[in-house]
This record gives C-alpha cells, sequence and structure tokens, in this order.
C-alpha cells in the first residue's frame, strides 16, 4: 500500500494513506518553514513509499535559500525523483 509522509532536514510527520491529507501536511509545514526568520537554507519534502520508506520517491519539495543580499529568501519546487535511503 502507498503512503505518504512530509520530511525536512530535522522532523518526519506521521504517515498518510490518503495524498490530499499529505499534501495539506506540506503546504503547512512549507509555510512554516517558508515563514518569517528564515536564517538558513532548509527543503520541505513531499514522498511518497510502498515499503515503509526503506526506500521513497520525492513527489514535491521546496527549497529555502537565504538570500544574503537582499536578508530574504526564496525557494525552488522540485521534481519527481526516485531515493534510496542511506546507511
Amino acid at each position: 500500500m502507498e503512503k505518504y509522509r512530509v520530511q525536512t532536514e530535522y522532523w518526519i510527520s506521521k504517515e498518510f494513506v490518503e495524498l490530499k491529507d499529505a499534501t495539506d501536511e506540506y503546504e503547512r509545514t512549507k509555510d512554516w518553514a517558508m515563514g518569517e526568520g528564515v536564517t538558513e537554507d532548509s527543503y520541505v519534502e513531499l514522498v511518497s513509499s510502498n515499503n515503509d520508506f526503506e526506500d521513497y520517491e520525492i513527489v514535491k519539495k521546496a527549497h529555502v535559500v537565504v538570500d544574503e543580499e537582499k536578508n530574504g529568501y526564496f525557494n525552488t519546487e522540485g521534481r519527481r525523483i526516485r531515493l534510496g535511503l542511506l546507511g
């Protein structure tokens, strides 16, 4: 059964069965991560897996990048790529 979750560099959400529920969590997490006060580069990913996340596929990925000259940030949305967990 395919499951979804949202993850950042430091956090992982609960698992979702419905893509819509996972997408809602992704949007909330992205808004929080990209809110005012961004101090370092980061990312938010929506991932899917059929094997309890032993390996997963990135459905969406947003990068937060600090712009030192403007003291702000911008983000980019990623595309679907296949990853395996390291270690």
